[in-house]
């Protein structure tokens, strides 16, 4: 929960427990393909001074399919697809946290990136990611825009939506009259790069209810780096501007991330 549902005594709890079991289709050394079956238990509860508020419960099944290639053009390629089904357990004694849900539901998810080499340390990256249900889903399932992942410049879940999607086009580059440089016993141009990038997505909600927002658009552009060292260090910042500020949102968002490998 964050801090401003804190100050309001609301607080939240998540339960996921699952299994899954994956057999490759394809092992090369330019192109893998595999194939995933799982089962979960998703339970959500809520709870606002104490005193509980909603309890979002369910059981699913999914088959996900993978693949990632490297071709002769320069470029790597990662897709997958997912089909998602499930029953929603109506047994608890609080209601789900939104109203008229499906008991049964299904949904398909897909994400599909593309990373070109233009020249030199120059790198286009493309990724694409969508969600397509007609069924009403409780709000752990639904596809959120806004944030990280989910289109910079705007607050993270800005919106959430039964079906949905975003795309993001991002230029990575090495600082000018520097990509040959050595530096730690690296090249600059493959430890330290720039970023300018777009993003745009839109979700929208499934049988909308009276007085109930049914759809939302969102954009978002800005720039950063990307550090890395070896394969041991990676670090990102971003700066993300919105498209069409709204007099309540903040003028721009910032966004760090990092990982460091021990081993």
């Amino acid at each position: 929960m964050g801090k401003q549902f804190e100050d309001l005594g609301q607080e939240g709890d998540t339960e996921v427990f699952g299994a899954k079991i994956s057999h490759p289709l394809v092992r090369a050394r330019d192109k893998n393909a595999i194939m995933t079956l799982g089962v979960e238990h998703k339970k959500v509860e809520q709870e606002i001074l104490d005193t509980d508020q909603s309890t979002d419960e369910f059981n699913a099944v999914y088959l996900a399919f993978g693949y990632d290639s490297v071709d002769r053009y320069l470029g790597k390629t990662i897709f997958s697809l997912e089909l998602h089904t499930g029953d929603v357990d109506f047994g608890s004694r609080t209601p789900p946290s939104r109203l008229e849900i499906d008991e049964e539901y299904i949904y398909l998810n897909t994400y599909l990136t593309r990373i070109q080499k233009i020249y030199g340390y120059t790198n286009l990256l493309l990724r694409f990611q969508g969600q397509y249900s007609p069924n009403r889903l409780l709000p752990i399932e639904q596809f959120p825009i806004g944030g990280y992942f989910w289109v910079r410049g705007h607050e993270p879940a800005t919106f959430l939506g039964d079906t949905g999607y975003t795309f993001s086009s991002e230029l990575l580059f090495a600082p000018p009259l520097l990509g040959d440089k050595i530096l730690f016993n690296q090249r600059v141009g493959q430890m330290l790069q720039l970023a300018a990038w777009f993003d745009t997505g839109g979700a929208y909600v499934t049988d909308a209810l009276s007085g109930e927002r049914n759809n939302q658009n969102l954009s978002g552009y800005g720039g950063g780096l990307r550090l890395y060292y070896k394969d041991r260090l990676t670090f990102r910042f971003d700066i993300g501007w919105p498209t069409d500020r709204k007099e309540t949102g903040k003028s721009n968002y910032l966004y760090f991330s990092g990982t460091y490998g021990f081993f």
